[in-house]
């Protein structure tokens, strides 16, 4: 089998960057995911880069795969590079045989490379130039011209589910056959705000990820009175804590670019029930639901909102895609793929779970095989997604999207919009900052 190298030098790459460089000072961060592997980590990965980088694909493959079982030979590096001495080989096959096998090792950095590129999934590698991150919603038959209503008339009540602290009922669309899960609406203006501020939300999210991002949408009944909020399902959508297993993280499109996401739109509540994979259009793919966080909590955690999500540091990564400053952001978030929860968070989730409620918290080993396996495949690719789509982002969009909104709830008598407003507005001066500073860098390059 011929064997690309671009992958095994990436993940080099990566392990290098979550590491530091030896001759460099450690940042604070690299203490917060991996061990220190000094400098004989260091040595190693570079040997291996040397002779990854001057062998001919025909080669790489046994290089590898004796490599990753700590058994590689002095014969296999002399056929690589002729001019080394028998000397050097021996002792270079003796260091690339050392080093461990955790989760932060550069074993399982390779390892992570190597099981992609044999079982194919190194071609989701390849650049997000296609529709597949970016389609349109298709509504529902009859939906009225705002975009985000759909009528409960046309939704079959399949059951009750009791997985959250208000009762969720589970619909199906008697046209589309798509799954919703709404919610009742009291009389009151303060929950159709909260409801108007999450489809609001919702909608931005769409605005980046299309249809992988679940749509909130208002339930009217023929009267065209407001009764509850629901969400569009993603078809057949697994969650990410039933498949974090021995085998790490799936290796599908666009965990990376969601979780990024998150830190940009401030969305502290992408714990693993939240995302997840599901089947769109044939190909199965990392998609994101739930959307009432930011709404819920917008009066009582804005100190937090605004001060614990530093766009400098988003920027920064955005433009070296230093795996260091993503350790950062997504330590920020409450919950993420790349966040060790507290104790006193585990603990309480455990206890929810012994009651029957989800437990959504992830340990130690999980952030490290998130940095170790996921992020070593696809951090160059999601960064570049999302750093040209934040760039060309159209901020008019979401504000015809806005506008709708606003003529909405004046059109049903809602007063007290300032959450509204102030959610908004909050997000999108985010938005513009984080977009105004990657268009001009891209000018400048």
């Amino acid at each position: 089998m011929l064997y690309s190298k671009d992958l095994i030098l990436q993940s080099i790459e990566q392990y290098n960057k979550s590491n530091g460089n030896s001759s460099e000072k450690r940042r604070v961060s690299d203490w917060l995911h991996f061990e220190h592997h000094g400098k004989s980590g260091q040595v190693r990965a570079n040997i291996l880069k040397s002779y990854v980088n001057n062998a001919q694909p025909i080669h790489i493959s046994t290089l590898i795969s004796e490599y990753l079982s700590a058994s590689v030979k002095p014969g296999t590096l002399n056929k690589i590079v002729k001019d080394n001495s028998q000397k050097d080989c021996f002792k270079h096959a003796k260091i690339l045989n050392g080093g461990g096998s955790n989760s932060s090792s550069l074993r399982t950095f390779i390892k992570s490379a190597h099981n992609s590129i044999i079982s194919g999934d190194a071609q989701y590698t390849k650049p997000y130039h296609n529709k597949l991150l970016e389609g349109n919603s298709v509504p529902p038959e009859r939906m009225i011209d705002s975009g985000f209503v759909v009528f409960k008339n046309d939704l079959n009540k399949v059951k009750d589910l009791n997985s959250s602290a208000h009762t969720v009922t589970m619909y199906q669309h008697k046209s589309t056959n798509d799954m919703y899960f709404g919610k009742s609406l009291s009389d009151g203006s303060e929950q159709k705000i909260n409801a108007l501020s999450e489809i609001l939300y919702s909608l931005i999210w769409q605005k980046f990820i299309g249809d992988r991002s679940s749509k909130s949408l208002i339930i009217m009944d023929d009267s065209n009175q407001i009764i509850g909020i629901c969400s569009k399902g993603l078809n057949q959508f697994s969650e990410l804590k039933t498949q974090l297993g021995k085998n790490g993280y799936p290796s599908k499109l666009g965990l990376l670019s969601i979780a990024v996401l998150s830190y940009l739109l401030v969305e502290d509540d992408l714990h693993t029930k939240n995302i997840g994979t599901f089947d769109y259009h044939g190909e199965s793919v990392f998609g994101k639901i739930d959307h009432d966080y930011i709404v819920s909590k917008f009066d009582t955690h804005q100190s937090h909102f605004n001060n614990d999500f530093s766009l400098e540091v988003l920027i920064s990564y955005l433009t070296t895609q230093d795996v260091n400053l993503l350790k950062i952001m997504l330590k920020s978030l409450r919950f993420s793929p790349g966040t060790k929860n507290s104790t006193i968070l585990n603990i309480g989730h455990c206890l929810r779970g012994i009651g029957g409620g989800a437990n959504t918290t992830l340990g130690r080993k999980a952030t490290r095989d998130f940095y170790s396996n996921y992020v070593t495949i696809h951090n160059r690719t999601e960064c570049e997604f999302l750093k040209n789509k934040i760039a060309r982002f159209n901020i008019s969009e979401m504000d015809k999207d806005y506008d709708k909104i606003i003529k909405f709830a004046g059109n049903h008598s809602i007063v007290g919009i300032d959450k509204i407003n102030d959610i908004y507005f909050f997000i999108k001066s985010r938005i513009l900052i984080v977009k105004n500073e990657l268009s001009s860098a891209k000018h400048l390059m």
